[in-house]
């Protein structure tokens, strides 16, 4: 659930105000401890530090944090499509981050199970932002991977086009 609180962490990330988004997030989970959103939020500020900060330190303190949200996002049993959007969305930030820092197959993995709900998910939701948007950056994130990536993923029928990931997020976003 998305609360005014999480909106304004969001924002904060947007602006990169990664420590005033976690501080509001600290109070979102003594006021909802239940909500997986404010999880996804904690994961996406992580995700933001490696972005800043790409040190394999950096990325090991994420590691740790990302299996703790996504164990407490995977068992909470919403089903509904902002819940899965979001797992899909963090299992897609660690597996890219794991390629980055060397973890190819686990990266892979993760990335392509986020690659297959979200596909999975648009054939009955075709116009649900939340799975266009991560459609659109597997499409950008694909075509600027590595030869040996895109090599193979296309085993699994997969690609990635950037203009096509343009498009979308410029249509959805």
């Amino acid at each position: 659930k998305i609360t005014p609180g999480g909106l304004k962490a969001l924002e904060a990330v947007y602006d990169l105000r990664v420590n005033d988004a976690e501080k509001v997030l600290d109070e979102e989970l003594k006021n909802h401890p239940q909500n997986h959103y404010t999880y996804f939020l904690l994961n996406y500020c992580d995700v933001f530090k490696v972005m800043y900060n790409p040190s394999r330190k950096a990325f090991d303190e994420f590691e740790n944090s990302a299996e703790k949200y996504m164990t407490i996002v995977e068992n909470d049993k919403d089903t509904s499509l902002l819940h899965l959007a979001s797992l899909y969305e963090m299992k897609l930030y660690r597996g890219v981050l794991k390629i980055k820092f060397g973890e190819k197959f686990s990266g892979l993995r993760y990335a392509y199970g986020s690659y297959n709900g979200v596909h999975d998910l648009l054939k009955g939701h075709p116009g649900y932002a939340p799975m266009q948007k991560l459609d659109g950056m597997f499409n950008i994130a694909l075509s600027n991977m590595p030869s040996f990536v895109k090599f193979s993923v296309s085993l699994f029928g997969v690609s990635g086009n950037y203009i096509d990931g343009v498009k979308i997020m410029e249509e959805y976003y």
